[in-house]
């Protein structure tokens, strides 16, 4: 990995111009990362395992600017879809730049039979050609717009993220707890959230939009720029 991260950036930085590419790493086990990735890796795809090396991967970020997005499983149909809300926050208030639900794509099957990793469903009839979002992705736009919301409310009162992220974490009681999914080897696991009910998530959001509209803050293109130092 750090063979082609090298070959990458070599080339990357031939390029005038400047576009927007990153060296993109799925990180199973950071904890096993060391220094061999420090200042090649610009997005890092990284599973749970990064909350309990937590210090060490912001640490990582701080120094060298990559983009953290927290890889896991959406929550089977049959759960609550308050999974995905709470999983954005969570991974927001913990320092994480996104989530990304590992596969998402079901198959024609299902239509007829459920499947966890259907957040997208293949086009039903023969004269569509676009996909279908299914109500869990929905859920996670949901979370993201609500990320939105908490980040503009940082940036608004210049508190620092951390912080807005921990009193949101006490004022929800937000505790993922992983949990497996039954898949056979390598299982990306599941972070429920059976504390948090949808009138709370609700409640956070009329408050801080309330807080919000008194605060007026100006309009922005984009919230966040999310952009990796130059590489050498």
């Amino acid at each position: 990995m750090r063979y082609y991260a090298q070959a990458f950036h070599e080339g990357v930085s031939s390029v005038p111009g400047k576009a927007k590419v990153v060296f993109r790493a799925d990180i199973s086990r950071p904890m096993w990362q060391r220094d061999s990735l420090d200042g090649l890796l610009d997005y890092n795809v990284v599973n749970n395992d990064w909350r309990r090396y937590r210090r060490m991967v912001l640490d990582r970020q701080r120094v060298h600017g990559d983009i953290i997005i927290e890889y896991g499983s959406a929550n089977e149909i049959g759960r609550s879809n308050t999974q995905a809300v709470g999983w954005c926050i969570d991974a927001w208030s913990l320092g994480a730049d996104g989530i990304v639900p590992w596969l998402a794509v079901g198959s024609g099957a299902a239509w007829k039979k459920a499947e966890s990793t259907s957040l997208l469903y293949p086009p039903r009839f023969v004269s569509s050609v676009e996909p279908v979002p299914s109500v869990r992705l929905k859920a996670y736009l949901r979370g993201q717009q609500d990320v939105e919301y908490l980040t503009l409310l940082s940036q608004a009162t210049g508190e620092p993220r951390w912080s807005v992220g921990q009193q949101v974490r006490e004022h929800l009681k937000l505790t993922g707890k992983r949990e497996g999914t039954g898949a056979a080897g390598e299982d990306a696991g599941v972070l429920s959230y059976d504390t948090l009910l949808p009138q709370y998530a609700w409640a956070l959001r009329v408050q801080i939009g309330e807080a919000l509209s008194k605060l007026k803050p100006p309009a922005k293109d984009r919230l966040v720029e999310l952009r990796t130092p130059k590489r050498k």
